[in-house]
């Protein structure tokens, strides 16, 4: 993406959330002396992330992608998940008994806050989550992937993550059930709407994102005027002020 920081930004929101975010730090590339511009040095979301963050253990940890392509482990707890979710009455006891016990649901309404604000699409597919007996055996959710957010200006994005029936490539079924479900329980629903908003007036905050992307426009800003002139990107004239 040219603007090279849009998914470290995003990344820096999900750590003041509480939820696992890829560490970041820009960089210049060389090869054999000659220039290639900002890099961003990552993270990778793998098992070792889980273990050196969480300390979970390789033997008894679940790292799923997307919504059933195993990375690590295995799907049955994951699909033990979806079925009660699927099946159970939301507005029943064991709705909220059964899925707390599985699933870290303050974790996941505030990863799903995120994705909404900032509308991603691509948090269809680029997804991952995991659980470690190790841990509390309980289901998280990893923030990456979110260079193609805040691109578009007025979509509902909410009624698109809860709409039962798929609308557009980015919201299939499958991608939704699991909002749709929680936000059935009338408790559930109203932690979303108060955590929502709360987070509308402190972190959301027309000023505050306005700050935290000053920042990281002043970050790698020295280095665009050198960088676009060496990218070409799209193969047209770019400036720093098309950047800007």
């Amino acid at each position: 993406a040219i603007p090279r920081f849009l998914d470290m930004m995003v990344s820096s929101i999900a750590k003041d959330l509480g939820i696992d975010y890829l560490a970041y730090k820009p960089s210049v590339l060389f090869v054999n002396g000659e220039y290639w511009g900002i890099h961003n040095i990552r993270e990778k979301n793998g098992i070792d992330y889980l273990q050196e963050n969480h300390g979970a253990g390789e033997e008894d940890t679940d790292l799923i992608r997307e919504f059933e392509s195993l990375e690590h482990g295995s799907l049955q707890k994951f699909k033990k998940l979806i079925a009660d979710a699927s099946s159970l009455d939301p507005s029943s006891p064991s709705f909220i008994d059964s899925l707390s016990r599985q699933m870290d649901i303050d974790n996941y309404l505030r990863y799903a806050i995120l994705q909404i604000h900032i509308v991603n699409p691509d948090s269809r597919g680029n997804i991952r989550f995991w659980r470690s007996a190790s841990v509390d055996d309980k289901f998280r959710w990893i923030c990456y992937d979110a260079d193609l957010s805040f691109s578009s200006e007025g979509l509902n994005f909410l009624e698109k993550k809860i709409s039962a029936v798929q609308t557009d490539w980015y919201n299939p079924q499958w991608s939704t059930i699991l909002l749709r479900r929680l936000l059935a329980n009338k408790d559930i629903r109203h932690q979303f709407i108060t955590d929502y908003s709360f987070y509308l007036s402190t972190i959301f905050k027309k000023d505050s994102l306005h700050a935290r992307i000053q920042y990281f426009k002043n970050w790698i800003s020295p280095e665009i005027d050198r960088h676009v002139k060496r990218r070409n990107f799209n193969q047209t004239r770019t400036s720093y002020r098309d950047w800007e």
